[in-house]
């Protein structure tokens, strides 16, 4: 990444965060569509920069990771539980969803020696870790998977070219993300159990 490219990532994922709180806010909006609000924006942000381009921006990735620590801590902290054991949970979390993507790259990549999934869908995962949990993860990845094969059924039909197909992943995962996050925020009872962190 170029030096230039870091700075623009932080400041157009700060951007679309306060844009998006400041529409939320001026509609009359709480704590929690304002965090929804900032997670459409970055995870919007993602899709079209990831279907454009086949890469996910790192400040969007980290924007997700600080609004899902923001809210996880304020929510531990409203509800009387020890600040750092929410932390470490997050922590565990991110671990687990990045690490089981970063698994299923260099997989991947030891049996086919190219790439099948970017690292900037790996740092995503992480991100999805911190901002739904790991069973939310899980749900937002089974959306996003299910959504990869129907786009690529959909684009060739019965050819058996997939092979070399190009699909950009993160494209699925971040409105996957957002809309777990949303329901968890704003309707959890329309989840199953156990999926809002």
């Amino acid at each position: 990444m170029a030096d230039g490219a870091g700075l623009r990532d932080l400041v157009g994922a700060t951007l679309a965060a306060l844009a998006a709180v400041a529409v939320v806010l001026a509609a009359g909006g709480g704590r929690e569509a304002v965090a929804v609000a900032a997670v459409v924006a970055l995870t919007a942000w993602v899709a079209v920069e990831d279907a454009a381009s086949f890469t996910i921006p790192d400040g969007a990735v980290v924007g997700l990771a600080l609004v899902g620590a923001a809210v996880r801590l304020a929510d531990a902290r409203a509800f009387g539980l020890p600040l750092a054991d929410e932390a470490l949970r997050a922590a565990v979390e991110v671990a687990l969803t990045g690490g089981a993507l970063w698994l299923v790259r260099e997989i991947f990549y030891r049996r086919r020696g190219f790439d099948g999934l970017g690292f900037g869908d790996v740092k995503l995962g992480a991100a999805g870790g911190v901002l739904v949990g790991a069973p939310g993860f899980a749900a937002a990845l089974a959306a996003a998977s299910a959504a990869g094969v129907a786009v690529l059924l959909v684009r060739h039909g019965r050819s058996q070219s997939l092979r070399a197909e190009k699909l950009a992943f993160g494209t699925l995962l971040a409105p996957a993300l957002a809309l777990v996050f949303a329901l968890a925020r704003l309707a959890p009872d329309v989840l199953p159990g156990g999926l809002a962190p």
